[in-house]
């Protein structure tokens, strides 16, 4: 399935993990989604990626930690209408994971690594002034597109 796939579908549940201390001394954050197809994915990085059934993600997410009530109100039963791409002159930034835009008007990413007690490792949700604002304050060369308006008939 192409990540491009997931827009139209819900997000059904959501997981996480959590490492406080990896083995490079960094914070760890990983959010699982569970989709109204069934499939069960990371939030998306590439805009021209594939996204393969993976029984291992399947584990992992049994195991995983459920969210707070709050992030599972504004996550779940939410369906996933566009996606934004980070990029840097013009190609794939592979440092920053997409932005899915929830019908709520919510957006959702996550922050996967960092210094502990530097950085915060979790799930962002902003509102679409919030995101519409942050995208103003991008640091030159970078830039958040959208899949469906920007980048859809680039592949």
């Amino acid at each position: 399935m192409n990540v491009s796939e997931i827009i139209g579908l819900k997000i059904t549940e959501i997981r996480y993990n959590y490492i406080y201390q990896n083995g490079y001394d960094m914070q760890e954050f990983f959010a699982y989604l569970k989709l109204s197809n069934g499939s069960i994915i990371e939030i998306p990085q590439i805009f021209d990626s594939e996204i393969d059934k993976d029984e291992e993600l399947s584990k992992i997410f049994s195991k995983a930690k459920k969210p707070n009530s709050k992030c599972k109100t504004e996550i779940e039963n939410q369906k996933i209408i566009d996606i934004h791409f980070w990029l840097e002159e013009e190609e794939s930034h592979m440092e920053f994971k997409a932005y899915l835009e929830l019908e709520n008007g919510n957006f959702v990413t996550e922050m996967n690594y960092g210094p502990i007690g530097l950085t915060t490792v979790d799930l962002e949700i902003l509102t679409k002034a919030d995101f519409e604002k942050f995208k103003t304050e991008l640091d030159e060369g970078l830039k958040i597109k959208s899949y469906l308006i920007e980048l859809k008939n680039v592949c």
